[in-house]
């Protein structure tokens, strides 16, 4: 009897810890996605201190959209982003910048009004490669999920505020006789046209209750083999 009862504690144990609470959202939990932001302008605003002022407009526009999520395409939904964007660029070395928003963060909204996913991100790298110079790509933090209402995509793994984004900007076109994005951190006036991209990752820590419910499940575990070598030696 003893042995049965340890036995159906660990076997309750271990499917507590494996299967949770059920999850009630329909929508596809996100671990990654990728899209398109459409068109923008970049312009260079001023230079203090060695630190740029760059305006990123063209948000929202209708080229915006996520369409792909876990690597797997999807229907496109327009994607916004509150603006238009102030970017601080500040040079850390060759082909390197620092990079800070202004306001410090910016929201990033998936799905249609009313149905959104809103998701807080800053920037804090830059890299403008020598060899690409058509070419910017900019690094950060998804810092918060302020919304999760989308009802085709859960975003909950970007709760914890450790998802990654990255923007990537291609230029077409640049204006004042610069021919490149580093030429443009360094003329105040000069600007960039051209379209991009943007990809996010969630970085998924277990949550206390499922570590809880880890925590069950081993004890049962070792609890049922201290018992079994007990009875064996017996």
């Amino acid at each position: 009897m003893q042995r049965r009862s340890l036995f159906l504690a660990l076997a309750a144990g271990v499917c507590i810890w494996g299967f949770g609470a059920p999850d009630t959202r329909a929508g596809t939990l996100v671990v990654t996605d990728s899209g398109s932001i459409g068109g923008f302008t970049m312009t260079n605003l001023g230079i203090s201190g060695g630190t740029a002022t760059m305006s990123i407009t063209g948000q929202p526009n209708g080229q915006s959209q996520i369409n792909t999520v876990n690597g797997v395409s999807v229907a496109p939904e327009p994607v916004t982003v509150n603006g238009p964007i102030t970017l601080l660029v500040t040079q850390t070395a060759p082909q390197t910048y620092s990079l800070a928003l202004d306001p410090p963060t910016y929201t990033k909204s998936v799905g249609d009004p009313g149905a959104q996913a809103q998701l807080a991100f800053n920037l804090t790298t830059g890299v403008a490669p020598t060899i690409l110079p058509d070419f910017f790509n900019a690094s950060g933090i998804v810092t918060a999920l302020l919304a999760n209402a989308n009802p085709n995509f859960d975003f909950s793994n970007f709760a914890n505020g450790l998802g990654t984004i990255n923007v990537t900007l291609t230029a077409t076109s640049f204006s004042a006789g610069i021919h490149s994005f580093a030429d443009l951190f360094s003329h105040v006036g000069a600007s960039g046209t051209g379209n991009g991209s943007f990809s996010q990752s969630a970085s998924v820590v277990p949550e206390p209750a499922s570590l809880a419910l880890l925590g069950i499940g081993m004890t049962g575990f070792f609890a049922f083999r201290r018992f079994f070598k007990r009875t064996s030696v017996a």
